[in-house]
C-alpha cells in the first residue's frame, strides 16, 4: 500500500471543512503556522511536547562516533546530531490497533 502524504495546504482544506467553513482559511493556515513554530522553538529548547491523547514528541540526541563507509571501507566521523522521537499514547494505540485490520488487504 502506497502512502499517502498530506501537506499543509490538505490539512488547512480538512480543517477548514471540519469547521463548516466557519473559519478563514488564511486563519487556519496562520493557526498552523504558529503551533508548527511553537513546537519547533520548543525543540531547539531541548523541551519534549506531549499531546493529550496523541502522544509524546521529545528531542533525542544521537552523539557523535566513529564510524566506516561500507561500500570503500573508508573511515569518517558521524557528529551529533538531534533528532526527534515520537511515543504514541495509550489511547491513540488502542485506536490504531482497532482500525488495523480495517485497513488490511484481503
Amino acid at each position: 500500500m502506497k502512502t499517502k502524504f498530506i501537506i499543509k495546504k490538505d490539512l488547512i482544506n480538512i480543517i477548514y471543512k471540519r469547521l463548516n467553513k466557519l473559519a478563514k482559511k488564511k486563519d487556519i493556515k496562520k493557526s498552523i503556522d504558529i503551533l508548527i513554530e511553537s513546537i519547533v522553538l520548543e525543540f531547539l529548547n531541548k523541551n519534549s511536547i506531549s499531546i493529550k491523547n496523541f502522544g509524546t514528541f521529545s528531542p533525542y540526541l544521537f552523539k557523535g562516533h566513529n564510524s566506516y563507509n561500507v561500500n570503500n571501507g573508508e573511515f569518517l566521523h558521524i557528529n551529533s546530531f538531534i533528532s526527534i522521537k515520537f511515543r504514541p499514547n495509550y489511547i491513540f494505540k488502542k485506536i490504531l490497533e482497532s482500525k488495523r485490520n480495517f485497513f488490511k488487504k484481503t
